[in-house]
């Protein structure tokens, strides 16, 4: 999915993840990142989705990760609590990229 801000995606993986709390065997890992994409007739590419499919592992089930633009992006914002999960090296990205979860 894509959104006009990194504050409106948390807010909607948010919801999300409360309305679906209930349903059983669904192990919903999301992560999240903010970067330019590359459009293709129905498929997205470039870097930025490739960090987003590398973090998503490191979101316990049920839960939300998001890099460090991201982070920066949302962390002003007082309704959002994170810790910090670490800068581990992802499979086929060069940049290092460091990875918080959202905490309620």
């Amino acid at each position: 999915m894509s959104f006009p801000s990194s504050i409106r995606s948390v807010e909607c993986v948010l919801k999300i993840l409360e309305v679906i709390q209930d349903v059983e065997k669904l192990e919903l890992r999301i992560g999240i990142h903010q970067g330019d994409i590359m459009e293709e007739g129905n498929d997205i590419f470039g870097d930025d989705v490739n960090i987003t499919s590398r973090i998503n592992p490191y979101a316990k089930v049920g839960g939300i990760v998001i890099s460090d633009k991201v982070y920066r992006d949302i962390s002003s914002n007082p309704k959002f609590k994170t810790k910090f999960v670490g800068k581990p090296k992802l499979k086929g990205v060069k940049q290092e990229v460091g990875i918080f979860s959202v905490v309620e």
